[in-house]
């Protein structure tokens, strides 16, 4: 996690292969750590990609 939000129901998480940086949904999200996650958006016309914890 290399962000999360203030509110603590979401943030930002960066992939490394291949790199990605994109949204994720959870809570309480461990800032800083690593995670794994789960693909739950993308969408190449709308250029959008969201994940979860998995």
């Amino acid at each position: 996690m290399i962000e999360v939000d203030g509110d603590g129901e979401g943030g930002s998480v960066q992939l490394r292969d291949p790199a990605v940086t994109a949204r994720c949904d959870g809570r309480e999200l461990p800032l800083g750590e690593p995670v794994q996650v789960r693909l739950e958006l993308a969408d190449v016309t709308a250029r959008q990609v969201r994940f979860s914890l998995a």
